[in-house]
């Protein structure tokens, strides 16, 4: 969008703290699992990797990574034949990271740590910081927006509506009034709401 119709400079979104971004592992298991559709692993390590997000915003070491899998084919036995598994991992990473061998090195251990046995893996897709900036137009790849910082919370986060450009609205999870799926559907509502109040008006 040319400058003179942007809400904010780019100086605005410099100065603002983002959420993380997300390794993304897609893998196909040739066998199946005795275990749950969520599953939560938190290493020992967990400060170390945390501080990697925060503090220092920088590619963690594999060993000190915690890690979200969903066991999706659990719930939905659709998603692949019945003698397999479908597998989803997510792996916290700081935004504005970009090297594709530091993902799929950090996939990999991920997909190691949690399966143990690997020989039967016969898909992994990996998607990261430089994909969601790619194909979402994510400020520096981030997986979730705006961090819920007290200054970026509710009404402080940008407006749903564009100052300068009368019938622009804006969606999502860098807007009000906030991050992730049931925020971002609500900021829907919000705006759908404002569309029909204006066409009265």
């Amino acid at each position: 969008m040319p400058h003179n119709y942007r809400n904010f400079s780019p100086q605005y979104w410099e100065e603002k703290t983002l959420a993380p971004s997300a390794v993304l592992a897609y893998v196909g298991l040739r066998r199946k699992l005795d275990v749950p559709h969520h599953n939560i692993v938190v290493n020992g390590k967990w400060e170390e990797h945390f501080n990697s997000l925060f503090g220092q915003k920088r590619w963690p070491p594999p060993s000190s990574i915690s890690y979200y899998v969903s066991v999706r084919s659990k719930s939905d036995p659709t998603v692949c034949p019945e003698d397999r598994e479908a597998l989803f991992f997510l792996i916290p990473v700081a935004p504005g990271l970009r090297d594709r061998e530091r993902e799929l090195k950090l996939a990999w251990w991920a997909v190691q740590d949690f399966l143990g046995e690997v020989e039967d893996v016969e898909f992994l897709k990996v998607f990261g910081p430089e994909d969601f900036e790619r194909d979402y137009h994510a400020y520096m790849g981030t997986a979730f927006g705006l961090a819920h910082t007290l200054s970026q919370t509710a009404s402080l986060r940008p407006p749903l509506r564009n100052r300068r450009l009368r019938n622009l609205y804006h969606v999502g999870q860098y807007t009000h009034p906030g991050v992730g799926v049931p925020m971002v559907v609500i900021s829907a509502q919000l705006v759908s709401g404002l569309i029909l109040k204006n066409q009265k008006n």
